[in-house]
């Protein structure tokens, strides 16, 4: 499951704050023992965006990079990315304040609001930019990122980049 929720019998309960931690071991637990690397493998690749962002996971994996940032105007590409459970961070970029919404519940996404970006040299350096500013990757790091072109057009994810900030 991409979220948990506690019912709200159980939150406004006798042990609301046991409740939660509890919750906390099980999430913990079962991420710890996901076997990602065989989950890769036998999920369904169709098209073109869900082979890329199946490709950024395998390339995250392989490079050991510290995130895969996927730039995306629905929501879709991070989707996809979230679906294949890599082990490497998922920064999703939109500049859709309600995509950004929606990917808050999407299993690992760290999502950040984005400018809209004028072609794909300025989307690479500017989510290079929004990601380190984030906090959530430091110069030096390697990342995978995504993209679709035409850029940030719905259902375009078709290129991937290797970069170190």
């Amino acid at each position: 499951a991409d979220a948990v929720m506690l019912s709200e019998e159980t939150a406004s309960g006798s042990y609301p704050i046991q409740a939660v931690q509890f919750m906390v071991k099980i999430i913990l637990s079962a991420e710890e023992n996901y076997p990602h690397d065989k989950y890769l493998n036998f999920m369904a690749k169709e098209g073109i965006s869900d082979s890329v962002s199946y490709a950024s996971c395998v390339l995250a994996d392989h490079l050991n990079a510290s995130a895969i940032i996927a730039t995306t105007k629905s929501g879709s590409t991070a989707m996809r990315i979230s679906r294949f459970r890599p082990n490497s961070k998922i920064i999703a970029l939109s500049p859709d304040i309600s995509t950004i919404r929606k990917l808050s519940l999407y299993w690992g996404c760290i999502p950040n609001l984005a400018p809209l970006f004028k072609d794909t040299d300025e989307l690479f350096e500017e989510a290079a930019s929004v990601a380190l500013s984030s906090g959530k990757v430091k110069n030096g790091e390697l990342v995978v990122l995504t993209a679709g072109h035409p850029v940030l057009v719905s259902g375009t994810t078709n290129m991937l980049k290797v970069k170190t900030l």
